[in-house]
């Protein structure tokens, strides 16, 4: 073909190169006579163009798959991830914490009990299907009188599989060993390698996270998701791990799960019998939650490259996340942040803060293993890493909706129930997350745009912040609110729930609530001077009267005037006070300022008669200012729920307002008494 061709090769759609081989003929002599719409020339170029078509596809589709962001297939996607060092995530089992009690009989002399691996529980019917849940860990413990306690046991949803595999050279020379059974939760993966059929000797080996801290005498395996799907684990080379003998026995455990069908289960029951003739008894900490599918291709291609960037080393704050995320599925939030960030700062340090997909607490055992078994093995040597608890903020909503009726066909019920989904809906996409902002205006959008119908709505709301209060000990409680607070007004003041008991002078128990008292103040602020007088030859003595106590000021005196004036007490409970002048001169005014940026706290009952009753005035502060809400020398001998939580409400100063650290800004969707609504007739 000559240079000076008309081959255009920009356009590769069927049309256009069907069209470019027909001008390329046209421009040959030898072709310049020829019809080229005549059927059989036509049928030819027909094919020549389908051909070249195909071709070009062919090649693009080619070049497409040899790139991880631009692939397609999900072999072609997991190649990509391996040659950066990454393991697609596996399905991940629904996992739950749990208590289990098992009493032996009196006559029994073992001390000492072992709960398995693999104990299986049985779970009360979800969605009329009933799951299996097995311990993945063995748990120890020692008799207390006839019972042993087993706390804090992580059980997961699933099948418990064990497969064998001999380690033959000459079959299997490159020692990998496929595990074929479909939704293995890799995280449960237990490898033992035996010496032999007759050697019963057995190694532990453990999954090799990178190969800096391997040798040839690491009893470690690898792990990686083949082509055909399957996860499939091997063996060193005798330099990167230790190489199998032909003869070994390679004992692989698992379990098969059912990824997210199993979540949300709060009934359990140990199904073994750890124990001839004992009984047992399990009670649940947290509800089965997190369970997951496998990874898709899609978020394959969007942390690979993170992943490699990272090269397994926990550095800086997303490090740590994505490890975490990658390693310990069941967290729904996760915030990291430097010790020089804490106040005061702490350097050396690390701090991790999570939300589980589950209710809101983490027991001590899975914070333990976040830290030890996955962070310190990444993370950089002299920095400690250390887990805090997340405090929340929940968000308690009055709304007030009004609605036209003659635009809709739904009740008041049924509006209500729009509302309520469209709340839940916006928390949940908006909140729910570590550094989040409550924005009111959006908030109030998202309810008026739920429907059609609704003209307009009000919200009023309260954060709440719970706690568990020692029961009969005396303690002093600081609540932290992170934003100032609202001086409450009316119905708008600070309140608490539920009850708690304490007694009163008569010896009597009462249910009583914590509120602010009204128009309360603390101590004297300021004195500022409106007139200062003459004539002053020596610092007079200032006399402060009001309705608290232990306020103490004096006054500076210049060219015999009274200059200003220093509050060294501001003293308390003090809601009006003035300043009398002792001395020699005259003329002077001072104002006396209360310092509005803190309140005080009561608590009260209401008797036989309903009558509302206060029990001690003074039982705490509230620095509005600040965010803080302090209970002093607090004493409840219970509160009414059986979680023992009791929770303190008061409303922001401002209705925008963010969360950083280890606090969350929340929507309990599990509480009743969170979310209020009231809607009302407003016809056009």
């Amino acid at each position: 073909m000559s240079s000076n061709s008309k081959i255009i090769l920009a356009g590769l759609d069927f049309d256009s190169i069907k069209t470019n081989l027909k001008t390329y003929l046209q421009s040959q002599s030898v072709f310049s006579d020829y019809n080229f719409e005549g059927s059989g020339l036509s049928q030819l170029l027909n094919i020549l163009a389908q051909n070249t078509y195909l071709l070009s596809f062919y090649m693009n589709m080619i070049a497409s798959e040899m790139f991880l962001d631009t692939a397609v297939l999900q072999p072609n996607i997991v190649s990509h991830a391996k040659l950066q060092g990454y393991t697609p995530r596996s399905a991940t089992a629904s996992q739950a914490v749990v208590n289990v009690a098992i009493t032996k009989l009196s006559t029994d002399p073992t001390t000492i009990l072992t709960l398995p691996r693999f104990s299986q529980f049985s779970s009360i019917p979800l969605n009329g299907q009933s799951f299996n849940f097995v311990t993945v860990d063995s748990y120890t413990t020692s008799n207390t009188g006839l019972n042993f306690n087993f706390n804090e046991v992580v059980i997961k949803e699933g099948q418990p599989v064990t497969k064998t595999f001999v380690a033959d050279s000459a079959t299997n020379p490159r020692q990998i060993f496929d595990l074929t059974d479909p939704n293995i939760d890799t995280k449960t993966i237990q490898v033992i390698v035996q010496t032999s059929a007759t050697n019963p000797t057995q190694a532990v080996f453990s999954l090799a996270r990178s190969a800096v801290s391997v040798n040839g005498d690491s009893n470690v395996y690898y792990l990686d998701l083949g082509i055909n799907n399957n996860y499939r684990i091997y063996f060193g080379d005798g330099i990167l791990g230790t190489q199998l003998d032909d003869g070994n026995l390679v004992i692989v455990s698992y379990i098969i799960t059912n990824a997210d069908d199993a979540n949300g289960i709060q009934t359990f029951r140990l199904q073994n019998q750890i124990l001839s003739g004992s009984v047992s008894n399990t009670t649940t900490d947290i509800a089965s939650s997190a369970g997951s599918t496998p990874e898709t291709a899609q978020s394959i291609q969007f942390s690979a490259p993170l992943s490699y960037i990272a090269q397994n080393r926990a550095v800086n704050a997303n490090d740590y996340k994505s490890i975490i995320n990658r390693d310990y599925p069941y967290f729904d939030a996760v915030n990291v942040w430097g010790g020089e960030e804490q106040n005061p700062p702490v350097f050396g340090a690390v701090f991790i803060s999570a939300k589980p997909k589950e209710g809101f607490a983490i027991t001590q055992a899975q914070k333990q293993f976040v830290v030890t078994q996955i962070l310190q093995p990444t993370g950089v040597l002299t920095v400690l890493p250390q887990f805090v608890d997340a405090d929340y903020n929940f968000l308690n909503f009055n709304i007030t909706v009004y609605y036209d009726s003659t635009s809709t066909n739904f009740t008041a019920n049924q509006i209500s129930t729009v509302v309520k989904n469209a709340v839940i809906n916006w928390t949940s996409d908006n909140l729910n997350q570590f550094n989040s902002t409550f924005k009111y205006s959006r908030f109030l959008r998202a309810i008026d745009d739920s429907d059609p119908s609704i003209q307009s709505s009000t919200v009023d709301f309260f954060i709440e912040k719970r706690f568990d209060p020692l029961i009969g000990q005396a303690r002093t409680y600081t609540l932290d609110y992170g934003t100032p607070l609202f001086r409450g007004v009316g119905t708008d003041r600070l309140y608490s729930s539920p009850s708690f008991t304490q007694i009163d002078q008569s010896g009597v128990s009462r249910e009583c609530f914590i509120e602010e008292i009204p128009e309360s103040v603390t101590g004297i602020q300021s004195i500022n001077v409106i007139a200062p007088g003459s004539g002053f030859t020596s610092p007079p003595t200032l006399l402060i009267e009001g309705d608290g106590e232990g306020a103490n000021a004096y006054a500076l005196i210049v060219n015999g005037k009274i200059q200003s004036v220093i509050v060294d007490a501001p003293g308390a409970n003090y809601t009006s006070a003035t300043a009398i002048i002792q001395g020699t001169g005259s003329g002077a005014v001072l104002q006396v300022i209360a310092d509005g940026a803190k309140g005080n706290l009561r608590s009260y009952f209401f008797d036989q008669n309903s009558v509302k009753t206060v029990l001690a005035n003074n039982i705490g502060v509230v620095d509005y200012s600040d965010g803080l809400v302090t209970l002093n020398n607090f004493r409840p001998l219970d509160v009414g729920n059986p979680t023992q939580t009791l929770s303190v409400h008061i409303k922001p100063q401002n209705n925008n307002f963010g969360s950083s650290l280890n606090r969350l800004i929340t929507f309990d969707t599990n509480d009743n008494g969170a979310l209020s609504i009231t809607v009302n007739v407003e016809n056009k």
